[in-house]
């Protein structure tokens, strides 16, 4: 297995719609996909607002280069949709 991880930090006022956007955009996304296990989404609080830590976890490296392309380094699919926070 393994797992991916990326961080944000967002203003307090978007962090709602970001983790709505995550449910039913992002993970709807990869559960559709083999080889995809679980998702997760941890935050605190920062004096510069609200810190995300956003885990998947995945069978093996092709499974996630079918949810993310063959640059696993980015999050290039979650850009495809324009959001910005």
């Amino acid at each position: 297995m393994i797992s991916r991880q990326w961080k944000c930090i967002l203003k307090e006022a978007s962090h709602d719609e970001y983790i709505t956007f995550l449910n039913d955009v992002v993970f709807a996304a990869a559960k559709e996909l083999p080889g995809f296990i679980q998702a997760n989404i941890l935050k605190r609080k920062t004096t510069h607002g609200l810190e995300f830590m956003v885990t998947t976890l995945w069978k093996n490296l092709d499974a996630i280069k079918a949810f993310a392309g063959e640059d696993t380094s980015g999050i290039r699919r979650v850009y495809q949709y324009g959001h910005r926070w």
